[in-house]
């Protein structure tokens, strides 16, 4: 568990498929969240649980709920997956949620965990082009941006270009 000054990053449980599958449902995170399937249902969520149980007894992704301190709702969801000395991290906060620093705080809290706890050499993360506020808040936490990978990932039947961030541990604050 990783905690910050108004939220708390923990393992998903069985008690966030409710708000999961109401968060995954928002326009703007099928937009840009290509991995997500939509409609995504109650089946979706389980299956998600499950491998993200699996992530974590193999050391291969670490998949956290993000929830608010205060009332312990779920509000987001952050990730990183590891291949070798490299982890893509992978963020999206709730909707209704979004602008209240949530996404920042949950951001450094785990990649700082990253590269620290898991010894990461690099820790990385893409933005499709367009996705303005998550690249926004990638630079604000202090990641630099390398380039734009065109065709870079598949969203919804298209490919689609991505803005590729990285955070080197000398780089994290």
């Amino acid at each position: 568990m990783l905690e910050g000054d108004s939220i708390v990053i923990r393992r998903w449980q069985e008690r966030d498929i409710e708000d999961s599958i109401v968060a995954c449902a928002d326009p703007e995170v099928v937009r840009w969240v290509p991995r997500i399937p939509t409609p995504y249902r109650e089946q979706d969520a389980r299956e998600f649980l499950e491998h993200a149980k699996r992530g974590w007894e193999e050391s291969t992704a670490f998949d956290f709920a993000i929830t608010e301190r205060a009332s312990g709702r779920t509000v987001g969801s952050i990730g990183v997956a590891v291949n070798g000395a490299v982890g893509e991290i992978g963020y999206f906060v709730f909707a209704g949620h979004r602008r209240r620093g949530i996404g920042e705080q949950a951001l450094r809290l785990v990649s700082r965990w990253a590269l620290e706890e898991l010894g990461l050499a690099r820790l990385q993360l893409t933005a499709m082009v367009g996705n303005v506020a998550s690249a926004q808040l990638a630079e604000k936490v202090g990641f630099t941006r390398e380039g734009v990978l065109r065709a870079w990932i598949e969203n919804r039947g298209e490919r689609a270009d991505a803005i590729m961030f990285s955070l080197l541990p000398d780089e994290i604050d």
